[in-house]
């Protein structure tokens, strides 16, 4: 099970003789093999690209104690800052956790320690490949060496994964996810399409991704999920956000208990993780008793 190919899918901006090369080349196979082309496929769709970090991304990481902890097969980078209740921050497919590191100073002063880390394949942590099960044994790997976590930060695919986690165990008081994405896995379509290949290699591709996590697809599905949930979350999505639609913000509010929705403009997908608005409504919501939490309206925009 996967989150979005998103070296691919934004590919057409950066190197289209590449992807249009892959595409042939993928396209030759599915005609001579389909089993090898869904192969293919596959391991395409699990593979992880490390992006740059930015100057200011790495400047906030001087300021944090650097540890290596082991989850499965893979060494995850974590990072911590000062002490008390937990706040965990989590990263989207292709991230690293310094993206969301604008959230440290603010929760410092509420009082949190903050920790974030980066997941298998992704930043500073080893691999090549990763998936949603893989991301989510890695949240519950971080919190158990943190010892218990009160609130969760999560961006994107890092958000279907706390969703996962959460499901199989992980316990906190209080969530914001930003831009989530309900079902990473559903990109494996638009993947298939773009490299013009048959649905039914995408099917095959997907039944082998199942096989090997022993997982089926819909039980990864945040919607869901979501009438399981028990915990307070907060959602803030831009309604043009481009990479994950607003809907999918909106879609996973509606079956949560509790959940909130809140529409915002003008920011995207990424620099959401910045902007000052939706930092300190974050903070605001997070520094509420749980009784206040828990006793807010349920928002679901249409």
């Amino acid at each position: 099970m996967n989150v979005p190919a998103l070296d691919i899918l934004s590919a057409k901006k950066r190197t289209n003789v590449r992807l249009l090369l892959l595409a042939t080349c993928l396209r030759m196979t599915a005609r001579l093999s389909p089993s090898l082309a869904a192969g293919v496929l596959a391991k395409l769709f699990l593979r992880t690209r490390r992006q740059p970090t930015p100057p200011r991304e790495s400047q906030w990481l001087e300021s944090a104690v650097r540890t290596d902890i082991p989850s499965g097969d893979h060494r995850l980078a974590v990072w911590s800052w000062g002490e008390g209740p937990t706040a965990l921050l989590v990263h989207g497919w292709e991230g690293r956790g310094s993206q969301l590191a604008a959230f440290v100073e603010p929760l410092l002063s509420m009082g949190f320690r903050v920790v974030t880390f980066d997941a298998p394949g992704h930043g500073q942590s080893s691999g090549r490949s990763s998936s949603l099960i893989d991301m989510a044994d890695a949240i519950r790997d971080v919190a158990q060496w943190a010892g218990s976590v009160e609130a969760i930060v999560a961006h994107s695919a890092g958000a279907s994964v706390t969703t996962i986690a959460l499901d199989q165990g992980l316990q906190a008081k209080a969530l914001v996810y930003l831009a989530p994405a309900t079902d990473p896995g559903s990109f494996l379509g638009t993947v298939t399409a773009m490299l013009g290949l048959p649905p039914e290699i995408a099917l095959v591709a997907q039944m082998r991704i199942e096989k090997r996590f022993d997982v089926y697809w819909s039980d990864l599905v945040g919607t869901a999920l979501a009438p399981r949930m028990e915990l307070p979350l907060t959602v803030f999505h831009d309604r043009n956000d481009r990479e994950v639609p607003w809907t999918n913000g909106r879609d996973l509010v509606r079956p949560w208990p509790g959940a909130t929705l809140r529409t915002v403009a003008g920011l995207g997908h990424r620099r959401i993780l910045r902007d000052p608005e939706v930092i300190d409504s974050s903070i605001e919501w997070l520094g509420q008793s749980e009784e206040e939490r828990n006793h807010q309206p349920h928002s679901a925009a249409n």
